[in-house]
């Protein structure tokens, strides 16, 4: 197996695979003819040496877990390749350069003042933002597709460089005329009759909540409906 013998061709057809379901139909996406898709997906079988896809339940395309670890590598050049061009045409016009900013859904109300900021001092750079909860910023950085990041509290394990902005404090709160918002005490057990709204899944603000209500309430049950935005909420 040589890494070399690897091309961008038979990556990206394994990719459209994927993405697409079926050989026809990723043909269609990379504007070629099936059999060029399927000579593409032997080729990369026979350079790696294994089987990279098969047909999962209901014949539907699945991948090998060493399918599913070229596929990641796949994602990450094309990331790569994306910023790379972004820079490319940053300097043809003349400008420095490009940064990737990627954004929790909750600070999305004050990214795009910092980025007017920058782009006020440093009107060379082009600025690109990107919005998400907290697993998907994560993601991106981990796959290369962000340069920088603005969240709540910073991953562990990527090797990153950080720097605190300020303060952000988490509240609970309710509306006007619910029954405990004059309340100058409030007590787990008054929490608990209500209900709480909450993001879903992979938010920072919705770990947060849980980690608290878990410590809070002893391991109490506590009923909560998912939203899936803030301004939902």
């Amino acid at each position: 197996m040589s890494r070399k013998a690897v091309t961008l061709k038979h990556l990206r057809a394994l990719a459209a695979i994927v993405d697409t379901g079926t050989v026809t139909a990723a043909a269609g996406a990379l504007q070629v003819t099936p059999p060029a898709v399927s000579t593409q997906l032997k080729g990369l079988e026979e350079v790696v040496g294994a089987q990279v896809l098969r047909r999962g339940p209901g014949g539907k395309t699945a991948l090998t877990p060493i399918g599913a670890e070229l596929l990641a590598t796949q994602r990450k050049i094309e990331n790569s390749l994306d910023l790379c061009f972004q820079r490319v045409s940053a300097m043809r016009t003349g400008l420095a350069g490009y940064v990737s900013v990627g954004v929790v859904s909750t600070g999305k109300y004050f990214a795009p003042g910092l980025v007017a900021q920058m782009k006020r001092i440093h009107p060379e750079i082009e600025i690109g933002l990107k919005v998400g909860n907290r697993v998907e910023i994560i993601e991106m950085l981990e796959r290369g597709e962000i340069e920088l990041a603005i969240m709540g509290r910073p991953p562990g394990g990527l090797g990153i460089e950080q720097d605190e902005l300020g303060e952000h404090p988490y509240v609970a709160i309710a509306a006007r005329d619910h029954p405990l918002a004059r309340r100058k005490r409030v007590t787990p057990e008054d929490l608990f009759r209500d209900t709480f709204l909450c993001r879903e899944d992979g938010s920072g603000s919705r770990t947060l909540m849980t980690r608290y209500l878990d410590r809070v309430g002893e391991g109490s049950p506590y009923r909560m409906v998912e939203m899936g935005t803030n301004e939902t909420i």
